[in-house]
């Protein structure tokens, strides 16, 4: 088994674990605890199904969406960390931002990157770590460090995309990108 096929396998069972244990218990006539929304950002009456490979199948047009590759790119000093900003162009999400490092050694890594198809959600986390030699000197100064996020997906992009910083600033979304479907 494929490591994306047991991600989103993963997802979709942790999501149907979880099912009625954030609901106060109340329903409505839906069956869904008084929310009207599919899943997939609408109010109609079709039922979204996840499919044997965790991609999120509406029913409106047999049409599924799957992350079916990623690429990571450090694009050098930046001046706005803590920033991003979320782009879409037909099959692809794509990611820029800015991380704050410790010291002058601190380069930006790709830490996550995951699709959950119940949710139709990208989350992408950045990181930074230390990238320096034995006889290297880093300066003990905090850089700004930016990189690129590129998201290839079969279907269609995510509805949301949550960017997240785990750096010298600690652990935090920088970013939330919706679209209206």
């Amino acid at each position: 088994m494929n490591r994306r096929t047991l991600l989103a396998r993963t997802a979709a069972l942790a999501a149907v674990g979880v099912a009625g244990c954030t609901t106060d218990g109340t329903t409505d006539d839906t069956g869904n605890g008084g929310d009207n929304s599919t899943g997939n950002g609408g109010t109609d009456d079709t039922d979204d199904e996840t499919t044997d490979d965790g991609s999120t199948d509406d029913g409106s047009d047999g049409e599924t969406t799957e992350l079916v590759d990623q690429t990571f790119e450090r694009t050098g000093d930046c001046e706005h960390a803590g920033s991003a900003t979320v782009t879409r162009d037909g099959q692809t999400a794509v990611v820029e931002g800015c991380i704050r490092g410790r010291n002058g050694c601190a380069v930006a890594v790709l830490d996550d990157v995951q699709y959950d198809a119940a949710e139709d959600r990208l989350a992408v986390v950045v990181a930074t770590e230390i990238d320096q030699d034995d006889d290297e000197v880093c300066s003990q100064a905090l850089v700004s460090r930016g990189y690129r996020v590129r998201a290839e997906f079969d279907g269609g992009t995510p509805g949301t995309v949550d960017v997240v910083h785990d750096g010298v600033d600690g652990r935090t979304t920088v970013t939330t990108s919706n679209t209206t479907q």
